[in-house]
């Protein structure tokens, strides 16, 4: 825990009160990041309400449920996460908070190695839309799935600041020497040592 939390998030959380923590998601800055924090700590005891909490009409509710689950790590969520992300729809469109909603689900997905959704990833990198580059990049990096490299390496190649740091770093997850090379090539290049 990075700071003391809110009292009411504290209360919440000491009572074993999840409903009145999943309640929280959505409702202030602080507020949402203290219940976050709390439900990924309180774990698989959350899970079964921050997957209902995916089907609020409330994007800010959702997209903090799926991080808090990519948090827990409970691979009982991904189905749950899946249909989040399904309902969506293509990335192309999608803007505003459910783009925030998109983001946070690809990460749950991605930290839980659920490989149902590397394909849309894979295709999220050809949007044109910086954002969605390094939002793919990412959460390809946290799913480790081999078949990500030579697309991330290709994206490398045609990308510049800021979408090739989000690259590299993903590329650095793998363990594959190509995806190492790529990510040391660009981290060399792009901060020389000495340089001023």
């Amino acid at each position: 825990m990075a700071r003391e939390w809110l009292p009411q998030i504290r209360e919440l959380y000491e009572a074993g009160d999840v409903s009145g923590l999943v309640g929280q998601l959505g409702a202030g800055f602080h507020e949402t990041g203290d219940a976050r924090d709390a439900l990924a700590l309180i774990g698989a005891d959350a899970v079964g309400d921050l997957i209902a909490a995916l089907e609020s009409p409330e994007p800010g509710v959702r997209q903090y449920a799926a991080l808090a689950l990519g948090d827990i790590g409970d691979p009982a969520a991904v189905p749950a996460l899946l249909a989040c992300f399904a309902a969506l729809g293509p990335v192309e469109p999608i803007q505003g908070a459910e783009y925030d909603v998109w983001n946070a689900t690809t990460q749950a997905l991605g930290a839980l190695r659920a490989n149902d959704i590397a394909e849309p990833l894979l295709a999220a990198l050809n949007v044109d839309d910086i954002d969605v580059q390094q939002d793919a990049s990412y959460a390809l990096g946290l799913l480790g799935d081999t078949r990500a490299i030579n697309p991330l390496i290709n994206l490398l190649g045609r990308s510049d600041f800021p979408v090739a740091p989000w690259v590299a770093s993903a590329l650095s997850e793998f363990d594959a020497t190509a995806a190492q090379a790529a990510a040391e090539a660009y981290f060399e290049s792009a901060y020389p040592v000495g340089s001023k």
